[in-house]
């Protein structure tokens, strides 16, 4: 049974090849590097932090290369980790701490405003990523130093928990959706099959890291492939153009917001882009002249659909069906069973519409410490 290290199972195959390529300060890290640090984090969860196997972590943090670190370190560890959203006030954030009963926060510096404003949590340790805001705040790179001959913690099981993804919380309080290492090695798994990504795939990552989209629609496949990921701080329609053409891009996925931005800005006419095989769209419907328009320049323009809840990539889009069929998103993932059903758990026929329902080995454990939302999700 799969356990979900996607990190380390590439590392262990091409140590050497390009993982992550950070745009903000041109470092570009190596598979054995990346994987090399997440397993000092690690060591610094379990060794001088404490925690033990299903201790929740905190990361509230932009996009930069100790984000994806902690994703994995904290997966290694055994130790769920609970990305926490950066345009979220002090008072959002709360109820997830409170929920996730969270005991440690990684924390970017350039969020202390925020970081401020959770101080009076009792028992909260505060580790900065990089210079400390606080006498009492502990530095992540002293960590890291003490842990340096430390044993590697046990190996995950497949049912223990990766993260929690709290959700949007529109229709009510945020809910942690508790996601198990199969869940994230199947979606991988799945990608990387049928949207047939290889080692030779470089794509962009511009989209916010605590967001699943970030974490699991390319990162993690991407990975798994062997790929490149080249990371954005932060989105700028110019810079991610100019990016794709430096680092010869070739998938590259957004939302319709986002691709729409992207179309606005004249780079997008001015670089050459001849390196890309396809983009993909998710998250909302695209709209028919956004998705024309890039036709039209002779891109593939592919659209998908997924959810928090299960593994964000559940559909796939041949080239052909993209134009053939614009507006829909593909045919179901491998290992991949979907209904129609109607407001009684009826199917309903075919031509009707109906609430759609997933099943699969990519699919969530449930919302975390909230039995009756998980009885009524699955």
């Amino acid at each position: 049974m799969i356990h979900g290290d996607v990190l380390g199972e590439r590392a262990r195959l091409s140590p050497h090849r390009t993982a992550l390529v950070f745009v903000e300060t041109g470092e570009s890290i190596s598979y054995r590097d990346l994987d090399a640090r997440a397993r000092a984090l690690a060591r610094v969860l379990r060794g001088p932090l404490g925690l033990s196997p299903g201790d929740r972590v905190g990361l509230l943090s932009h996009n930069r290369p100790e984000f994806i670190e902690a994703y994995f370190g904290a997966a290694k560890a055994r130790c769920p980790l609970v990305p926490i959203g950066t345009r979220l006030t002090p008072t959002e954030i709360l109820p997830i701490i409170e929920d996730s009963g969270l005991g440690v926060l990684f924390y970017d510096g350039t969020l202390g405003s925020v970081v401020e404003g959770l101080r009076g949590v009792s028992g909260l340790r505060f580790v900065a990523l990089d210079a400390p805001l606080h006498d009492t705040d502990l530095p992540l790179a002293d960590l890291v130093a003490a842990v340096a001959n430390d044993a590697d913690p046990e190996r995950p099981e497949p049912d223990d928990l990766f993260a929690l993804l709290y959700t949007s919380g529109t229709t009510g309080r945020p809910k942690g959706v508790m996601v198990p290492h199969r869940m994230v090695g199947w979606n991988a798994y799945n990608t990387v099959v049928a949207w047939q990504l290889g080692e030779d795939d470089v794509s962009p990552l511009f989209t916010p890291l605590y967001h699943a989209g970030g974490l699991a629609a390319f990162l993690t496949p991407i990975l798994l492939a062997g790929g490149t990921i080249v990371l954005h701080a932060k989105f700028d329609a110019a810079e991610v153009w100019h990016a794709m053409a430096r680092e010869k891009a070739t998938v590259v996925l957004g939302v319709p917001t986002i691709w729409k931005l992207l179309l606005e800005c004249p780079e997008i006419d001015r670089v050459d882009l001849s390196s890309v095989r396809w983009f993909i769209s998710g998250g909302a419907p695209m709209p028919a002249n956004v998705l024309s328009a890039y036709q039209e320049r002779g891109f593939v323009m592919k659209q998908g659909y997924g959810m928090t809840e299960v593994g964000v990539n559940c559909f796939t889009m041949s080239e052909q069906d993209s134009v053939r069929k614009p507006g829909s998103i593909g045919r179901l993932l491998p290992f991949t069973e979907a209904r129609l059903v109607d407001d009684e758990g009826v199917e309903v026929g075919e031509g009707l519409a109906g609430e759609l329902c997933l099943r699969g080995p990519h699919v969530c454990a449930g919302y975390w410490r909230n039995a009756e939302a998980t009885a009524a999700a699955l």
